[in-house]
């Protein structure tokens, strides 16, 4: 078992981040005795609606009990298992057009499973595996249908949507983790079974869709058949990558071998449109590829092909990676040190330069280029003094000013900020350290 104690000591600078954003989990991001709050007003800290950080999890409470906050975690823990009562049903928190028409999404398990099983990991309790075995025998009396996981069940019918989401395949990687815990051979089976007719879908296109139907009546809706022929890169195709490289590493099968590495090459292909850089979204029309504004959140393919290249070793990757992180630092604003998140856009996103942050400390754990380690530092630095406010990180600033423009905070957000300053503690040992390389991975 992985645990807190085997992560090397903090910088004094980041144990300055822990505090400041421990204090704002613990006294301002919710009532107590409630689960985190969604995001706040930057400016009064208020709560901005209901929503909670219950399908989250992941995003802030491993990250929280790492930075010392094991007490506040301890007692969200409970508010968590309150919530998740067997009576209860967990719904989307996003509103719906349709008042007593409520919905449940699987993809809102995800991140709930995947922190329950991070606390587990970091020596928290038992009942954090408990309860997240709990959670993956609901999500799948639920959702399973025929060979996948429904993109949405409607209450108060409890009619499935036939229709399989890409962003499911992260159940492959929880799976696994589970099965790397308990050596259950039912957890490798259904991680092989979720990701089988995604497997087929990319022999046949390259690449994984949006959407892929479960029963073929489905399609005769012109919205479905529209967006299947939608291909978004981040949480659809890097998920799909991320499962075809757990079950390589994990079974050494050939096939996987062989799926991963073909993948890979098409998957970068792709998405690369005339920028020479990987877009975020990419439409097919006509059998032609239309392709988005490439955005920062497009190097988190970098961040797949540091892991090829530490798994398999082969130079190609890490160039590939190297190419796609010096493209973007050439954006960086020479007033604030910030990257726009658009390609020739105006505006930052904080979530997507955090994630820029820790792809450079992971190229540098590679390289051991130290241009990469001080690109992060002032990366982090400049988000400190443009994003930062009195209740966390503002969403979005302009890049040549800093002024913000979108003074909304998410929560979850500000909680995986401190991700980048953990990993400054030994950015060294990123892919050697197992705890730091489970916290350094996006999902």
């Amino acid at each position: 078992m992985l645990m807190i104690k085997q992560l090397p000591p903090p910088l004094p600078d980041s144990l300055a981040i822990y505090k400041q954003v421990g204090e704002l989990f613990s006294q301002h991001y919710g009532k107590e005795g409630s689960i985190a709050c969604f995001a706040v007003d930057g400016y009064s800290g208020k709560p901005l609606n209901a929503k909670t950080l219950l399908p989250e999890l992941g995003d802030y409470l491993p990250l929280l009990a790492v930075a010392g906050e094991q007490d506040y975690v301890a007692e969200q823990g409970r508010l968590v298992r309150e919530a998740l009562d067997p009576g209860i049903q967990p719904l989307n928190p996003d509103s719906n057009n349709v008042p007593w028409l409520k919905r449940q999404n699987p993809f809102y398990f995800t991140d709930m499973i995947l922190g329950m099983l991070d606390c587990y990991s970091l020596g928290l309790g038992d009942e954090w595996l408990t309860l997240a075995k709990e959670q993956l025998e609901r999500l799948f009396t639920l959702f399973w249908k025929k060979t996948g996981l429904c993109k949405e069940r409607f209450l108060p019918f409890g009619i499935r949507l036939p229709l399989a989401e890409a962003n499911t395949l992260l159940f492959t990687e929880i799976l696994l983790d589970l099965y790397k815990i308990s050596g259950e051979q039912n957890h490798l089976e259904q991680a092989k079974k979720i990701l089988s007719p995604w497997l087929l879908c990319s022999k046949q296109q390259g690449v994984v869709p949006r959407l892929i139907p479960l029963s073929s009546w489905i399609m005769a809706f012109s919205r479905f058949q529209r967006r299947s022929q939608e291909y978004p890169l981040y949480k659809h195709n890097t998920f799909f990558l991320a499962a075809l490289l757990a079950l390589a590493k994990i079974t050494g099968e050939e096939e996987y071998l062989n799926a991963l590495c073909q993948s890979t090459q098409e998957t970068l292909a792709f998405f690369t449109g005339p920028q020479g850089v990987p877009s975020y979204m990419v439409y097919r029309n006509k059998g032609k590829n239309d392709y988005d504004v490439p955005t920062l959140k497009g190097t988190l393919l970098a961040d797949h092909l540091f892991d090829c290249y530490h798994f398999l070793r082969a130079e190609k990757y890490l160039v590939q990676a190297k190419c796609m992180i010096d493209f973007w630092l050439k954006e960086r604003n020479e007033r604030t040190g910030l990257i726009p998140y658009r390609l020739g856009g105006k505006r930052t996103d904080v979530d997507s330069l955090t994630d820029f942050a820790v792809s450079l400390l992971k190229l540098f754990a590679l390289t051991r280029e130290k241009q990469y380690l001080e690109a992060a530092r002032d990366i982090l630095a400049s988000m400190m003094n443009y994003h930062w406010g009195d209740f966390g990180l503002y969403q979005s600033v302009e890049t040549e000013s800093g002024v913000v423009r979108e003074s909304r905070v998410e929560t979850r957000f500000v909680s995986l900020f401190l991700k980048p300053w953990i990993l400054l503690s030994a950015p060294e040992a990123i892919f050697d350290n197992p705890l730091l390389t489970s916290l350094a991975r996006d999902r």
